[in-house]
């Protein structure tokens, strides 16, 4: 393509895609990290230590699956979908439309969970389709401005690289010791 070619529909869509990518990591695993405090309150009574303990393990290895792989395979299939189909309904529609897909999603894995475990549906719910939901829709949200702000993009960039490079880090110096 020259400078003097507009790009076409499907090179826009996957720019589009290629910035929201970061900001759907970014945006799913903050408020998903936050949400792993409400363990406590939110599991069902057992008394067991242990229990909580391994459910937040697990909830930890299936943040790093989420935000490593699914988010990304998502962010390229559905979401360019989603986002060619509401791209003319304005920016707050739209990001609702990506909030409510991000809760159904959440929705389906937090039955799965609920059923496969001893979780309870509030907690699961809580743990993940509600983080899921906010990740759609502040993703949706900041797009325009990253599409705009180079800076934005390499901030959530740095941001979804960060826990990577502390296990590598944590991984390097237990090796070296």
């Amino acid at each position: 393509m020259s400078v003097n070619e507009a790009p076409t529909a499907a090179q826009t869509r996957l720019r589009r895609a290629r910035v929201a990518a970061p900001l759907a990591m970014v945006s799913f695993a903050v408020p998903y990290v936050a949400m792993l405090f409400t363990i406590q309150w939110l599991q069902p009574a057992g008394g067991e230590g242990f229990a909580d303990l391994a459910y937040l393990v697990g909830l930890l290895l299936l943040g790093v699956l989420l935000v490593a792989v699914v988010i990304p395979i998502l962010v390229f299939s559905l979401g360019r979908v989603l986002d060619a189909t509401t791209r003319a309904w304005g920016t707050a529609r739209a990001a609702l439309a990506f909030g409510g897909a991000g809760m159904a999603l959440g929705l389906v894995l937090a039955t799965l969970m609920s059923w496969v475990q001893d979780v309870s549906m509030v907690g699961a719910i809580a743990n993940v389709a509600l983080p899921a939901a906010i990740g759609g829709l502040s993703t949706r949200l900041l797009l325009p401005v990253a599409l705009s702000h180079r800076w934005v993009v390499v901030l959530a960039g740095v941001l979804a690289a960060m826990p990577v490079i502390g296990v590598v880090a944590l991984f390097l110096s237990s090796r070296f010791q």
